[in-house]
């Protein structure tokens, strides 16, 4: 007769074998691997101007003259890792007026700011001097346009303290001429001999919208 105490043990003998077993009789495929080195980093916006040959750091040539025409020009540059907003403005315009030395009897009716015509633009294909259709005309109301071929002039005071805002996107490496093209109509006289004007154009490169992951 088989006691308690052999079926106690004759159990606990199972229960083990079938335990390990259970450990030895499945094998199953697995693999290892790790993603190292996680890192952000954030980009950088950084616009550069450069005075191209031409150009005479924002103040008119010396010594123009009643049917001259020319054009200065910068180049902009967005030298960054990241994509980019243009924006404009045209401030602190000035004029030194000494034409008033030509009339001894009294102020003349007109001055350099108001008779100088300027047009302001955007060469976007490098095809400059020659404005084209697909560059950009900047207007004195602060609007602008790139769908025209032919400039249009205003007075340099037109264009003062007047703001483009986000005009076009510039990646990285992207590179443009800012033009200014002038002329000094034949019809002027005394009334702007000798005067000078000079005047601040600033630029803004600012971020695009942001990215969001679904």
């Amino acid at each position: 007769m088989i006691n308690r105490q052999m079926i106690l043990s004759l159990t606990t003998l199972v229960i083990i074998y079938i335990l390990v077993g259970s450990t030895t009789a499945f094998a199953y495929f697995m693999d290892n691997e790790s993603s190292l080195n996680n890192n952000f980093t954030a980009g950088t916006i950084n616009l550069s101007v450069l005075n191209a040959p031409y150009s005479t750091d924002l103040v008119f040539p010396q010594g123009i003259k009643p049917g001259d025409s020319c054009y200065e020009y910068e180049i902009i540059n967005n030298v960054g890792s990241l994509p980019g907003n243009l924006s404009m403005s045209l401030q602190n315009l000035s004029e030194t007026d000494i034409a008033t030395k030509f009339y001894p009897n009294g102020n003349p009716s007109g001055a350099l700011g108001n008779d100088l015509q300027m047009a302001l633009w955007i060469d976007t294909m490098h095809n400059g001097p020659t404005f084209i259709s697909g560059d950009i005309l900047l207007q004195p109301s602060g609007t602008f346009i790139n769908n025209t071929s032919s400039l249009t002039y205003y007075s340099p005071f037109n264009y003062n303290n007047t703001q483009w805002t986000q005009i076009i996107t510039m990646n990285n490496t992207d590179s443009y001429d800012v033009y200014r093209t002038w002329s000094l109509p034949y019809i002027v006289g005394n009334e702007v001999q000798g005067d000078s004007l000079i005047f601040d154009i600033n630029y803004t490169l600012n971020q695009t919208s942001p990215i969001y992951c679904q």
